[in-house]
């Protein structure tokens, strides 16, 4: 998935409004994968996101940060 298909995956999990640059080259081929992927899809009401999509946006947004432990390069000792 590129960041501009997660882009748009995540605008339509927040709002059925229009995307924003709907008009863009890239848009079409960046939906039509989401909607091959089954996370996204067309009905006469616009843009949806499926629940396959739902699921992989709850996934995402409940990934943890990655953490960094610093160390004192002079003892090794982790630094709190």
């Amino acid at each position: 998935m590129t960041p501009y298909e997660l882009e748009i995956l995540l605008h339509y999990y927040v709002s059925p409004a229009p995307f924003a640059r709907i008009t863009a080259p890239a848009f079409l081929g960046a939906v039509g994968g989401l909607i091959g992927d089954d996370l996204l899809q067309l009905d006469e009401g616009g843009y949806h996101v499926t629940d396959k999509g739902l699921a992989f946006v709850r996934m995402v947004l409940a990934t943890p940060l990655p953490e960094q432990e610093w160390t004192d390069p002079r003892t090794g000792g982790v630094i709190s």
